[in-house]
This record gives C-alpha cells, structure tokens and sequence, in this order.
C-alpha cells in the first residue's frame, strides 16, 4: 500500500496536468480558467473571490482583469459600498465557464469510469474525506507544520 501522502501529492498534481493538458484551451491559462469556473459557480466580491482562490487580493486582480480583457468578466461596484466590487460573468463568460466545467466532468467521469463499480463508493468517501481535511488545513486547524 503506498504512502498517503504520497497518493495525495501524485493525485492533485496528475489533476492539475490533465486540467491543464485536456480542459484548458487558448487563449486561457489555466488559473484563468479555473476562476472562471469558480465565478460561474457563485459571483462574490473580489477579495472573497480571491480567499477562496488561495490567491493574494492583487494577483486576483490581474486574473480578472485579464477575463475582462478577453470579455469574459466583468466588475460591478457595490451600491451600498462603493469600495466593494462584485466579480460576475459576461454572457461569453458564462458560456466558456460552462464548456469547461462540461470538460472537466467528462474527462474526470472518464476516469472513474476505470475504477470497477464496487470500488466507486469507496473512493468517492475517501476522496471526500480527504477534501474536507485539506479545507480544514487550509482554514488554519489541523496538526502544526512540520
């Protein structure tokens, strides 16, 4: 049996490769289109945006000035708070967002498909719980850096 750290190392990097090699497509990167995605699944203010990215208030603002340049995104300000700017798609944004996520389930639900049926539950529960602990780890719980 190997080493589960290893497992989740060699996993996330072989997702980011097949995100990168078989979803993405010119003339987006793919942190361009992994935040498209993300504001497809819910529109939120820029800095929220960015939290949830794991990226720094000023690189999310580079990634979504580029979506706006390509006409995929588009900022709003906030009535109420003019400070507070919402990020949310064009109707081209939307549209892309949805090809990919479309991609992106395809190509993973090609490799589930390889797992034998009685073994799917098993590895959905272990992937499930090894997400949930990484947003914990993310959130700052969890066992101190070693």
């Amino acid at each position: 049996m190997s080493d589960p750290v290893d497992a989740a190392i060699r996993i996330g990097r072989q997702l980011i490769a097949i995100e990168r090699e078989l979803v993405c497509h010119a003339p987006l990167t793919l942190q361009q289109s992994v935040t498209l995605q993300e504001i497809a699944r819910e529109p939120r203010e820029l800095g929220v945006l960015a939290t949830a990215m794991g990226a720094s208030a000023s690189a999310m603002t580079r990634l979504v000035d580029g979506l706006e340049k390509k006409g995929l995104a588009q900022r709003e300000r906030q009535t109420a708070d003019r400070r507070r700017v919402t990020v949310n798609l064009t109707d081209d944004g939307i549209s892309q967002a949805n090809a990919l996520e479309a991609r992106t389930r395809s190509t993973v639900a090609r490799a589930i498909a390889l797992i034998p049926g009685e073994q799917r539950p098993v590895v959905a529960e272990a992937l499930e719980i090894l997400r949930g602990a990484l947003c914990q780890v993310r959130d700052g719980q969890g066992p101190a850096r070693g």
